[in-house]
């Protein structure tokens, strides 16, 4: 917990906020690039990525089993509003109900914010496996100590991503398919994650949340695209 409420405290800072604020000028550079800057806080690296003039978003360094990418924290807009991704909202609620905090963020909706936990780096580096482990099994059921699993549930996988309880549930078609937990009320599967018969690992969103990632694909908050 502590190095998110770390990542709350930088996002919310006067200092990165007055860097974020420069980015919207048409004018901004800093060595050579007019869309990002390195910023260094509470010994952590982060970097301004400014993907498009509406937003800028506040990012560090992670890595998975796929590689290196950038995770955002949240994002500014024009307005100078702080946007939190829900990963860390409770961070941010801890530090405000202490009162170490006294400013107010902006936050996303349920679909939005399932959206970015369906398109994340976690999300595609478990699919990606389970789509190995498929061309590598099949069907065939398997034996997890005493219980037999039958091949069409063996890859189901149950996570927790962006705040939220997730699944991975694999379609009779032979691919997974992201869906949020029952509790939250999202019915459709989001995103599908398929091998074309090029062997290339595909990601697609679902009709009805199509327009939802194209807008925050346009904003770099997926991840599963951030790779370095």
């Amino acid at each position: 917990m502590k190095i998110k409420e770390d990542f709350i405290k930088a996002i919310l800072s006067k200092e990165i906020r007055n860097y974020a604020r420069e980015m919207f000028n048409s004018d901004f550079e800093y060595n050579g690039n007019k869309d990002k800057m390195p910023v260094d806080m509470f010994d952590i690296s982060f970097r301004l990525f400014k993907p498009n003039a509406t937003n800028v978003n506040l990012e560090f360094l992670a890595v998975s089993p796929q590689g290196k990418y950038f995770q955002p924290i949240g994002f500014y807009d024009k307005e100078d509003n702080v946007f939190i991704l829900n990963e860390f909202l409770d961070s941010y609620n801890e530090l405000f109900s202490l009162g170490q905090i006294q400013e107010n963020v902006k936050k996303l909706d349920l679909k939005t914010n399932a959206v970015i936990a369906s398109f994340s780096m976690t999300t595609a580096s478990l699919a990606f496996q389970t789509l190995q482990d498929f061309k590598n099994n099949g069907w065939n059921d398997e034996i997890r100590g005493s219980v037999n699993i039958p091949g069409y549930m063996r890859y189901d996988k149950k996570f927790k991503n962006n705040g939220f309880n997730c699944n991975l549930l694999f379609s009779n078609n032979g691919y997974p398919q992201f869906y949020l937990d029952d509790e939250y009320g999202l019915e459709d599967a989001i995103g599908a994650y398929i091998e074309n018969e090029n062997g290339r690992f595909m990601i697609h969103p679902t009709t009805p949340y199509k327009n939802s990632f194209d807008i925050l694909n346009h904003m770099s908050l997926l991840t599963a695209f951030k790779k370095i």
